[in-house]
């Protein structure tokens, strides 16, 4: 179960980064 909160953590930050990096641009 852990497994799938640490899954999801992960993809929230990955859509931040790329968030970051389209306004970066």
């Amino acid at each position: 179960m852990s497994m799938v909160i640490i899954i999801l953590v992960d993809k929230k930050m990955f859509n931040l980064v790329w968030i970051n990096l389209d306004l970066g641009r």
